[in-house]
């Protein structure tokens, strides 16, 4: 649980259950803190060519929650800053449909 916001995401995944004669689709829902987001997110941005290996943070937060990518001193030069920016919102937009 988030110790700024006190709060619980839940992330649902599809799963397919077999009927008689029809598929359906049932949501698994998934509860994930903010601090699980953020390492979420962070574990597919450090996959990028250009992520800095130290000094890149994301934060979660807000309802519905958000994400933020901001880089410290310790992440050096940035030249894919925008890049990485984009490469964030995407995932984060991704995550966001399964809450």
């Amino acid at each position: 649980m988030n110790s700024e916001t006190g709060r619980v995401v839940e992330i649902g995944l599809k799963a397919k259950a077999k009927g008689l004669a029809m598929e359906e689709e049932k949501r698994i829902k998934q509860k994930k803190t903010a601090e699980e987001l953020a390492a979420m997110i962070h574990e597919d941005l450090s996959r990028m060519d250009g992520c800095p290996k130290q000094g890149a943070t994301v934060t979660v937060y807000g309802i519905p929650w958000k994400s933020m990518l901001t880089f410290g001193a310790a992440a050096g030069p940035v030249y894919n800053r925008a890049e990485l920016q984009r490469f964030c919102e995407a995932i984060t937009e991704r995550m966001q449909r399964f809450v």
